[in-house]
């Protein structure tokens, strides 16, 4: 079977990056909110050592990279310019087209400045004005070595964890919030489309939303197949059209989509169906759904899909193998899905369950720093270079 994309992986900056004390992840993980006890200050130590790692990036062979730009260590205080991380993200980038991997680089990946979430993140009204500077930044000072962009990673699951759940920071569990966040994230990001396709025509510019299968768990049951459609809909559905739409104007080049899992809908409530084969986060492993998605996402949206998340938490690398072959025989020859984005490239700083999930393809140590490529790793490298399953 002939893969018809391109190939690579996807990081984000705080969880690979470490040494900064100026963002709310960080700030989290002193409080020992993390599951593990670690901290987002170790991560991978990937700002010293990104040659080291887009070595390892080519070496697998990889055509595309995701990565995300660390907001917190380029404005450390309101107004004020870091240009020393400027130059360095200068630097990254550079190297990285040096190796010829084109670049979609995420603008918010869950993290905030310190002073950004004191001032009450995006439920701040004035969230928007100063996302759109950051966002300027960023175009004038990297926006010639940037081929593509994400303004948003996973607007739902960030509203979701930190207003709803109140699992990840700032932990407040407010409905009226969350609303005003997604409100305000979409502005932003309609603000941003606009800006850097004035300045970069070429430029592919979308968000990278979480999408998941909700089935219901009795496919005979009302309740469990009203609950399901309802889970879709506020879930899949609200945010991603939220973003994408304003009346009749479109803000998205690509759809992407971050596909991980199905949940089963049980009269409203999130289960799992039973002797299903589940990850090491207790998500199921559902192949077919990532098929579903791209082929409803495809016909709602009619652009070309993006795959710019797809991996599996397998600690012991026994697993990632078939998953990675198992997906992408689901999606390898559907003309309009052209890429995929592997998550991770490398283990890390898994948000709240800290350095002990590993979804990466390069195993970490994370008290020497060693990296070594793993079994799966081997493995993708070689489906990028032949490109057949």
């Amino acid at each position: 079977m002939k893969i018809n994309m391109l190939m690579g992986g996807a990081t984000a900056a705080t969880q690979i990056e470490g040494g900064d004390t100026n963002n709310n992840w960080y700030r989290f993980s002193q409080k020992n909110a993390i599951n593990d006890g670690t901290s987002s200050i170790r991560a991978i130590d990937h700002y010293r050592r990104f040659k080291e790692d887009i070595d390892i990036m080519a070496k697998l062979n990889f055509e595309i990279y995701r990565m995300s730009i660390e907001w917190s260590r380029i404005e450390p205080k309101p107004g004020q310019i870091n240009y020393d991380a400027l130059d360095h993200y200068r630097q990254e980038l550079q190297y990285l087209k040096s190796k010829k991997i084109k670049t979609l680089v995420t603008l918010h990946h869950f993290s905030n400045p310190l002073w950004f979430e004191d001032m009450g993140g995006f439920t701040n009204k004035l969230s928007i004005k100063i996302f759109k500077s950051y966002c300027t930044l960023i175009i004038k000072e990297l926006g010639d070595l940037i081929n593509d962009y994400i303004t948003f990673n996973e607007p739902n699951v960030y509203v979701y964890q930190s207003f709803i759940n109140g699992y990840w920071p700032p932990c407040k569990k407010n409905y009226h919030k969350a609303f005003l966040v997604l409100q305000n994230m979409s502005k932003a990001h309609k603000i941003c489309y606009e800006l850097i396709h004035a300045n970069n025509p070429q430029a592919k510019v979308s968000i990278a939303n979480n999408i998941r299968i909700f089935d219901p768990k009795n496919p005979n049951s009302f309740i469990d197949k009203l609950g399901a459609k309802v889970y879709k809909g506020l879930y899949n559905d609200y945010t991603t059209d939220l973003f994408y739409y304003e009346g009749e104007n479109k803000f998205y080049d690509f759809v992407g989509i971050n596909y991980y899992t199905r949940s089963a809908i049980s009269a409203f409530r999130n289960s799992d169906f039973e002797n299903v084969e589940k990850n090491d986060l207790n998500w199921e492993i559902y192949p077919k759904g990532l098929r579903r998605i791209t082929r409803d996402f495809y016909d709602k949206y009619q652009k070309e899909i993006w795959i710019t998340e797809n991996g599996i938490c397998d600690n012991d690398d026994t697993k990632r193998i078939k998953y990675i072959k198992d997906h992408l025989k689901e999606i390898a020859e559907l003309d309009f899905v052209t890429r995929y984005y592997h998550w991770s490239a490398f283990d890390n700083f898994e948000w709240r369950e800290g350095e002990e999930m590993r979804f990466g393809l390069v195993h970490i140590d994370y008290e020497s720093g060693k990296r070594k490529i793993k079994e799966s790793g081997y493995y993708y490298a070689g489906l990028i270079k032949v490109k057949e399953l």
